[in-house]
């Protein structure tokens, strides 16, 4: 049962939504860092790890991130296991430029074992955005300027922590295209 929203609880609402989202997706999403020697590198990007076919895990991430993330002699990887080793991709990536700006690969199965990441099955995407009245969108991403390598252990680790967002819609400004942007209240 949903309890009544007023001026008075919004905030703890907001506050517990954020919690609880960032949480349901947090399986789901990749960070993908790039790296030219294995020891070195930075974070790089977010992608979904995706379900297209039964059993078959892809990620799908932004045409852009490979584009830069292959440039000047860097490659890009993905961490399957929170705490765990960054992988390589072994398959290409099929781009799709700009406006569209995706690029989707599959991931390898025996690297896909050792994770603990889900992959989002295609039936639970929306075929459009349609948000109702008010609703709350979180949108979670690994940025880089929150990133950093430690050699603490002694071992060279990437930190990357997930940064969720949680805000409601807003008008778009002129002159974004609402059938490829949205507006998110900003804080």
């Amino acid at each position: 049962m949903c309890e009544e929203v007023t001026e008075r609880n919004w905030t703890d609402i907001v506050r517990r939504v954020h919690t609880q989202m960032a949480e349901h997706v947090r399986p789901y999403i990749a960070s993908i860092s790039k790296t030219k020697d294995n020891e070195n590198g930075k974070a790089h990007g977010t992608g979904v790890y995706l379900e297209l076919m039964k059993n078959r895990p892809y990620l799908l991430t932004c045409e852009h991130v490979v584009r830069k993330g292959y440039a000047n002699g860097y490659r890009i990887t993905h961490l399957p296991k929170a705490d765990g080793n960054y992988y390589a991709f072994k398959h290409p990536f099929f781009p799709e430029p700009y406006p569209k700006d995706l690029a989707l690969t599959y991931i390898d199965p025996g690297i896909w074992s050792l994770g603990d990441r889900l992959s989002l099955p295609t039936s639970r995407i929306a075929t459009v955005h349609n948000i109702a009245q008010n609703e709350l969108l979180c949108l979670c991403g690994y940025p880089g300027a929150r990133s950093y390598f430690s050699r603490f252990s002694g071992e060279a680790v990437l930190y990357s922590p997930l940064l969720p967002y949680t805000a409601r819609e807003t008008p778009l400004p002129a002159p974004f295209d609402p059938d490829i942007h949205f507006a998110l209240h900003y804080d």
